[in-house]
């Protein structure tokens, strides 16, 4: 945005986006959280759930073919 010439041409609306404070989060101060690493941690959680669902229900079919087998 603060790149565009019609905004560098307005001085008070350029100022103006110029001192808006950016809202960033981070962990620590360590790394910041912003959207790509949000979107990787999500695709982490999910990969593991479906392992963990897919798992639990392979160990299931082996429990109940042992009993009736």
């Amino acid at each position: 945005m603060r790149d565009d010439e019609h905004l560098c041409r307005n001085r008070k609306l350029f100022t103006y986006v110029t001192l808006q404070p950016t809202v960033e989060f981070t962990a620590l101060r360590h790394f910041q959280l912003g959207y790509p690493m949000i979107g990787s941690m999500v695709s982490c959680i999910a990969t593991y759930l479906t392992m963990f669902i897919q798992f639990h229900d392979l160990q299931n079919k082996k429990l109940t073919c042992t009993v009736t087998g």
